[in-house]
């Protein structure tokens, strides 16, 4: 909105305040050149004001609206997460803190006003002081006979007439000004860093050009952290993910599984060492060739926008009625659907979607493509024994075709993987299948029994 007024009725109110300043002082110039000069110099010294204010006007409206941006991101957080705030009686304390940035606003939004108000009030004050003194000047000048009572009253009407140019051009400039300020805010995300889009190259242009036997994706020596200041959230990381197969990673909380991902999906640039896919390094493919062979299902499950149809379809808008009722099958939605009036367009919210639904939409989305990796962060974490029964077999079936990588927190989801990777401090401790790690991994040990997952004693390892 101040964008549109600024770029629109501010411009043009603008344009209409100069013709009509310098038309009327052109005109008082054919009465009386002294009065027009004394005129001129009222005008310049609103001028001269007025720029001496605009710097100050324009940080109170950034400032203004900071705070209603500020206010509007805490609201949004407190209504995003009504239920736990009523769970935990802190209506009070969110209210409180609402108030708090709303009176914030408030006085930002005040003080942007009365900086407005002081520029208006010099312009009037100027054009009342250009009129005194051509009164003043002008019944001096008609005592000697060098003005005729004529001219001056004509000219008087002229400066009358200033009013209206003087006070379009001061609302018009301090309304640009608020416009002003909304694009330095829409400037300094524009100012951004977007994520390099790496270079293309010939598939033969190097070393395992084309999809070779190898490992599809892998690390070598990388080391990677979220800040150039900050300590690495993993350390020489070498780890090859085979073609076919389901690799788990395990570790505590910060032992850098999540950052992992990050890593392989292109979201966290390395510091030291190169991801390949395919045998070729990564900066030889475009993001958007890297991402095609993944498909990804975090733990939060995001819903966007839509109805059930558009969920699945995200990633893959071409696929087929067909395919679609293969993944709902897949990840026992198919009965579910069809008990929905509108089926597969069932608007999400309008219907009740249970988390565990919510988790088989979003992996269903992941399963529509043929991906060569697909990477889940605890996409069972919601579903009930049964349900999660069945999308195990769906995995398994995946991973004799592809590549499965699970960050898990299930041992349920462990026990199925052909590979397991033990995290701890962002450093890959073991590696190994289930009964191997029980025998030589202490802390795969102590997370199996923190998950209380049933195993025979095993010698004491390292």
């Amino acid at each position: 909105m101040l964008l549109r007024e600024a770029a629109t009725s501010s411009v043009i109110g603008l344009i209409n305040g100069v013709v009509m300043l310098v038309g009327t002082l052109v005109l008082m110039s054919v009465l009386d050149l002294v009065l027009t000069g004394v005129t001129v110099a009222a005008v310049l010294v609103v001028i001269a004001l007025f720029g001496w204010l605009m710097p100050g006007i324009a940080t109170a409206q950034a400032r203004a609206q900071e705070q209603v941006g500020r206010l509007g991101g805490v609201l949004e957080g407190a209504l995003r997460a009504i239920r736990t705030v009523k769970v935990s009686r802190a209506e009070d304390r969110q209210a409180e803190r609402v108030l708090v940035h709303a009176r914030s606003s408030a006085e930002h939004g005040i003080s942007a006003v009365r900086a407005e108000a002081t520029a208006w009030t010099i312009a009037w004050s100027g054009i009342q002081l250009a009129i005194i003194l051509i009164l003043g000047i002008g019944a001096w000048r008609v005592s000697l006979q060098q003005l005729e009572v004529s001219s001056l009253i004509a000219f008087l009407l002229y400066a009358f007439g200033l009013m209206d140019p003087i006070t379009e051009l001061s609302q018009n400039l301090t309304a640009l000004q608020s416009g002003v300020a909304a694009a330095e805010r829409i400037r300094e995300v524009d100012a951004m860093e977007a994520e390099p889009a790496g270079s293309r190259t010939s598939a033969a242009s190097g070393p395992g050009g084309g999809r070779s036997s190898g490992p599809v994706i892998e690390l070598r020596g990388v080391t990677a952290s979220y800040r150039p200041s900050a300590a690495p959230a993993v350390r020489g990381i070498d780890l090859a993910i085979p073609r076919r197969g389901h690799l788990a990673i395990v570790g505590p909380s910060g032992a850098g599984k999540t950052t992992l991902y990050s890593l392989i999906l292109g979201f966290l640039e390395p510091q030291h060492g190169t991801l390949f896919l395919d045998g070729r390094p990564y900066r030889q493919h475009t993001r958007d060739e890297i991402r095609a062979r993944l498909a990804y299902v975090e733990q939060d499950t995001p819903i966007v926008p839509g109805t059930i149809r558009d969920n699945l379809l995200f990633s893959h808008p071409d696929a087929s009625e067909e395919e679609l009722a293969r993944v709902l099958d897949e990840v026992q939605l198919a009965e579910k659907v069809a008990m929905l009036e509108e089926g597969l367009d069932t608007s999400l919210s309008s219907s009740q979607i249970s988390g565990g639904e919510r988790q088989r939409i979003a992996l269903g989305r992941a399963l529509l493509g043929t991906p060569d990796v697909l990477l889940l962060d605890e996409a069972t974490a919601q579903l009930d024994a049964l349900t999660e029964a069945a999308v195990h077999n769906c995995l398994r079936d995946r991973a004799a075709a592809g590549a499965v990588v699970t960050i898990a927190h299930r041992l349920s989801t462990v026990i199925d993987a052909d590979d397991i990777v033990v995290m701890e401090n962002g450093l890959i401790r073991a590696r190994g299948d289930h009964e191997s790690l029980l025998e030589t991994d202490r802390l795969y040990r102590e997370l199996v029994a923190a998950l209380r997952i049933a195993h025979d004693t095993a010698p004491a390892g390292r």
